[in-house]
């Protein structure tokens, strides 16, 4: 299934979105003229588990706390790839009230 936009899955008006739990795999390509940019920020992902990957490069997970991603080693110019894996809890899966919040919601930004 493909989302347009980043946002929280449990708002979703369907109903597989909103009880999600599992990994969700985010992807988006994009050019750059130069590589200025050191860092990937994730903004909220609503502390579950993020891993990040440019280029094929891996660059780390975070289970917590900062959501900043080194890319100094990844990025080039030209063209660029980012995959984000998202893993969520069982919590909304098991038809948990409240739900939590759950999927990617940025802003995610290089700076």
């Amino acid at each position: 299934m493909k989302l347009g936009a980043l946002s929280d899955f449990t708002v979703s008006d369907d109903e597989r979105v909103r009880g999600f739990s599992g990994t969700a795999v985010y992807q988006t390509t994009f050019k750059l003229d130069s590589t200025p940019f050191t860092q990937l920020d994730l903004g909220w992902d609503n502390d579950f588990i993020s891993e990040v990957e440019v280029n094929g490069r891996k660059l780390g997970v975070n289970w917590y706390g900062s959501r900043l991603f080194d890319l100094q080693s990844a990025l080039r110019p030209g063209e660029n790839q980012l995959t984000i894996r998202y893993t969520t809890t069982l919590w909304n899966a098991m038809g948990r009230k409240p739900l939590q919040p759950t999927g990617l919601i940025g802003p995610v930004t290089l700076q």
